[in-house]
């Protein structure tokens, strides 16, 4: 059954605290990490970076290299990273983590064609499309990146497929439609004057 999974997007630690506390409820929760470069906006550091005990956490590196943050990432043990296909040195990134037995997926922006990770597809635990803007909740989804979906299923199709970018009450149905695994959300439930309700809102369109 597909899943949706509530996102931070914070640039500081106030924040972070707020909207972690706002997803209190999740069992998964993605966690948006980016250094300014990769990505317009610079969020709360890696370092920084924690969520409730009993919560699996999907950690987004929106970096320039992530090979660079490798040791902080295994320390911090987190469900999955997301590495980002256009970064430098993904690949050594990748194996690097997978000596640790971490689960690892790429992210793929608009411009980015999947042959550019065909070869790496059966090393990976995931594959997120992103259809929204770098480094900023809320926005407009870009539906046109689902044809993705499809693509993906033929090369690999057991693999776990998430999306990230405009996912709403408006949005929600096509992305599921197509065959999202992982819905990640943002905006609409953080910025919602209740998380909760909102999220329940979003299940529904599941069941």
């Amino acid at each position: 059954m597909p899943l949706i999974v509530p996102t931070i997007t914070a640039q500081t630690l106030e924040d972070y605290s707020k909207q972690l506390e706002n997803i209190s409820f999740a069992e998964r929760i993605h966690v948006d990490v980016s250094d300014g470069i990769f990505s317009p906006t610079q969020t709360v550091p890696l370092a920084n970076a924690y969520w409730h005990e009993d919560q699996a956490a999907d950690i987004h590196m929106m970096v320039e290299n992530p090979l660079l943050h490798v040791e902080t990432l295994i320390s911090m043990n987190p469900s999955l990273i997301i590495l980002h296909a256009e970064s430098a040195e993904v690949f050594s990134t990748i194996t690097e983590l997978q000596k640790f037995n971490i689960p690892v997926g790429l992210a793929l922006l608009a411009k980015t064609e999947l042959h550019m990770i065909e070869e790496a597809l059966p090393q990976l635990n995931h594959v997120l499309i992103f259809g929204g803007k770098l480094g900023f909740q809320g926005g407009q989804a870009d539906l046109s990146q689902l044809k993705k979906v499809e693509q993906i299923r033929r090369m690999h199709p057991e693999i776990e497929i998430g999306w990230d970018g405009g996912a709403n009450a408006q949005t929600i149905s096509e992305i599921l439609a197509a065959g999202v695994d992982v819905v990640n959300v943002g905006s609409a439930i953080q910025k919602a004057d209740n998380s909760k309700d909102a999220y329940d809102t979003l299940m529904r369109e599941i069941s």
